[in-house]
């Protein structure tokens, strides 16, 4: 694939667990100014689901990690809550022994954001895994794009929204609620 020193080195360092140094819109927006319409149109049609079509090996390998991981995450959650996860889960494409053990130890029940936080933990990991021997071309480019996912997913998290979304819940289901004490 296609070098792209000058444009790569110009990209802010992106850090687990820290808000991200610039959006995702505002990467994309740079992306098409220096890609070639097909490769720009390809990057930006990634997002938090991997989709089945990848569009080169390095996406390929995230995909099926990422469909494994999640896998595992929905059967741990369906044992958790004695149902049956086969309607829910997706093919495999690949088998990843370790991972299953890693999510496991992650999966300990006592609070689901710092289960959330430990998977994204794996999930950084593994896209830095994968840089390896990407440094400058369009992988890498499409590897920084599933970073700046995963930091908008955590920096989109506010405690004051999601409380104020919580009371309108609240306050929404107040007039449904029999309160006469009957």
């Amino acid at each position: 694939m296609a070098a792209f020193y000058y444009f790569v080195s110009s990209l802010p360092f992106l850090k687990f667990n820290a808000p991200p140094p610039i959006s995702r819109i505002e990467f994309l927006r740079q992306c098409e100014a220096h890609l070639p319409e097909d490769l720009y149109q390809q990057l930006a049609g990634i997002d938090r689901v991997p989709r089945e079509n990848a569009c080169c090996e390095v996406e390929a390998r995230w995909n099926a990690w990422e469909t494994f991981l999640r896998n595992v995450f929905v059967r741990l959650r369906a044992i958790r809550r004695d149902q049956h996860p086969d309607d829910d889960l997706r093919p495999n494409t690949d088998s990843f022994a370790n991972l299953e053990k890693q999510v496991m130890e992650a999966f300990d029940g006592n609070n689901p954001a710092e289960e959330r936080l430990a998977l994204d933990r794996l999930r950084w990991q593994k896209l830095n895994d994968l840089e390896v021997g990407h440094q400058f071309d369009f992988e890498f480019l499409i590897l920084y794009h599933i970073k700046l996912i995963l930091l908008e997913k955590w920096a989109d998290l506010d405690t004051e929204r999601g409380r104020q979304e919580l009371e309108n819940v609240v306050q929404s289901k107040l007039p449904e609620l029999d309160l006469s004490g009957a």
